[in-house]
């Protein structure tokens, strides 16, 4: 059965990529000192990544319903997943920049590590500036 499977992991992939409509670019941190201060700025680095963005408005990853808005603070939340080659590099703590078809562009924070498959890898992320 697994021998099946990875004779099967090259049109797998093929076929995942077949579904890459948007682009990413991973920013990663520089911090420098203001004064007494440590200030974090984030850098473009390395080219843009193929990949496809998902939101989902079902149960997140705690079986808890995650979409929607919430009472008082009126925040917005739900799950996200970007699916991207398993060769690209995005670490925890990384944030990419998402543009995404028609000129939208999005600027996301990865949570927890990457889940890498031989033909994906499934990148958690969570919107910075939702409005």
């Amino acid at each position: 059965m697994r021998a099946a499977l990875e004779g099967a992991a090259p049109a797998l992939r093929e076929a995942m990529e077949a579904t890459y409509f948007d682009a990413m670019v991973r920013l990663t941190p520089r911090y420098a000192l203001q004064g007494a201060a440590t200030v974090t700025g984030w850098e473009r680095g390395g080219e843009s990544i193929p990949c496809a963005f998902s939101r989902s408005g079902r149960r997140g990853r705690l079986g808890r319903e995650r979409s929607g808005q919430s009472g008082g603070g009126n925040l917005l939340d739900y799950d996200a997943l970007i699916f991207c080659a398993p060769e690209a590099e995005i670490a925890p703590g990384d944030r990419v920049a998402l543009a995404r078809p028609g000129g939208e562009e999005l600027i996301l924070e990865t949570v927890g590590r990457p889940v890498v498959y031989p033909t994906h890898q499934e990148i958690g992320v969570r919107e910075l500036n939702i409005l």
